[in-house]
């Protein structure tokens, strides 16, 4: 069987590819987020971020097993010595990473007293983690001495279930929650429309701005034609803001504000824009347009 030292170097070398993929598979959902876009593509970036997630486990059950288990000499197999296939890598991956992480540190100990030396994740999809040189009649021998664990364990092994099922269905219920009051309230939809319609006049500012180290006079001197859609465009020469007031419904004669906010890091001026309307309440806007703007005067409020 495969020692401790290596099986613990195999989950941190997988749980930094994990995180390092997972990480930019978020940074793409939170893009297209802002995209106009997002209601075709993100399907496809939450499917690639489970993906990502599981790639250890689509490794286990497909090839000579992940990253981490190369790295460090072992692989998991079945009671026969073979791979596990699809189905038990899955269970095994989702009880191993969402049961730490349902319960950190109790599992570990949980398992330390109930099921030692196995682990719970492997006494659920009955898998043995051996070292990948061993000889395939070694293995089996080695596997048939050990027991599949006790009653105590099969109880542990439901509750960090039943947890990581609850954890998995809240997430779902408050992802669904705030995509469903997006598409449900028109005002949100259209401040977002009016968010990405700015890109171009942001990215052609800050370009403005690095060249000359002030904004411009207005947005004809970077050749910025406003859509039809907005009734007027004001920019302030002197902070950069930005107020576009909307000719079109449900958020007619509303005004949208971004305000831009520069950083110095590390002797280099980073440029972040914030997002605001003081004539529309807080609940009909998008998260990514909630900044506080009331300083300018109160128009007609949109309902």
């Amino acid at each position: 069987m495969a020692d401790v030292g290596s099986r613990i170097g195999a989950t941190l070398i997988d749980g930094v590819t994990m995180a390092v993929g997972g990480g930019l598979a978020a940074w793409l959902i939170i893009q297209l987020l802002a995209s106009e876009r997002a209601n075709v593509l993100l399907g496809l970036s939450l499917s690639l971020l489970l993906m990502v997630l599981y790639l250890p486990a689509l490794m286990d059950a497909w090839s000579r097993g992940s990253v981490g288990k190369r790295l460090t000499g072992i692989r998991v197999v079945t009671g026969r010595g073979e791979r596990p296939g699809l189905l038990r890598a899955l269970t095994r991956h989702t009880f191993k990473y969402g049961g730490h992480f349902c319960m950190p540190f109790v599992l570990k100990l949980l398992e330390h007293l109930l099921l030692r030396p196995r682990m719970l994740h492997d006494a659920v999809a009955r898998t043995h983690v051996v070292n990948a040189s061993a000889d395939l009649d070694d293995v089996r021998r080695v596997v048939a001495g050990h027991t599949r664990g006790n009653a105590l364990g099969m109880v542990l092994a439901l509750v960090t279930g039943m947890l990581i099922l609850a954890v998995l269905g809240l997430l779902a219920l408050v992802f669904q929650h705030g995509d469903g009051r997006e598409e449900q309230d028109p005002r949100r939809s259209a401040v977002r429309s009016v968010w990405v319609a700015t890109r171009p006049l942001i990215a052609q500012l800050q370009r403005h701005h690095r060249r000359h180290g002030a904004f411009p006079a207005g947005v004809a001197e970077v050749g910025f034609e406003p859509p039809p859609a907005w009734q007027d465009l004001q920019l302030d020469p002197s902070s950069g803001r930005i107020v576009i007031t909307v000719r079109s419904a449900p958020i007619a004669g509303a005004r949208i504000v971004l305000m831009p906010v520069l950083r110095s890091v590390k002797g280099e001026t980073k440029m972040e824009w914030r997002c605001g309307s003081p004539d529309i309440p807080a609940d009909g806007l998008p998260a990514l347009c909630r900044d506080e703007m009331r300083s300018l005067p109160q128009a007609a409020p949109v309902r």
